[in-house]
Parts: C-alpha cells; structure tokens; sequence
C-alpha cells in the first residue's frame, strides 16, 4: 500500500470521547508525512544516480 505524504496529511479521524487528542494526532501525521516525502526524494535521487552509474558503466564497457 503507497501513501504520499499529501494523503498521510489528509486523513481524518473521527473525534470520540476519552479519544487521541486531535493536535497531538495532527503533529503526528505532519511528522510522518515529512519522513515519508524525505524518503520518497531519496529514492528518487538514488534511482537517478544509479541510472547515470549504469549509463556510464555502457559507456566505458562500450569504448573499451
């Protein structure tokens, strides 16, 4: 199951008595989100290093 971050931050709970408090699960979410999208960007720029690593490998192998 993905989640993006905008989707983390998007739910809602329903409010309940003796429940979370709401800013309490608010801040959560926010913090979540955040790693969430940090992560997310990292993958990207790792895809993208290995794909330049992997372009220039041909390279090499192909003067070689």
């Amino acid at each position: 199951m993905e989640l993006s971050p905008q989707q983390i931050r998007s739910v809602d709970f329903k409010v309940v008595k003796k429940g979370y408090d709401p800013d309490q699960v608010d801040a959560f979410k926010d913090d979540v989100a955040a790693v969430v999208e940090t992560a997310h960007n990292q993958a990207i720029a790792m895809e993208a290093r290995a794909r330049a690593a992997v372009a220039k490998l041909h390279e090499v192998s192909q003067s070689a």
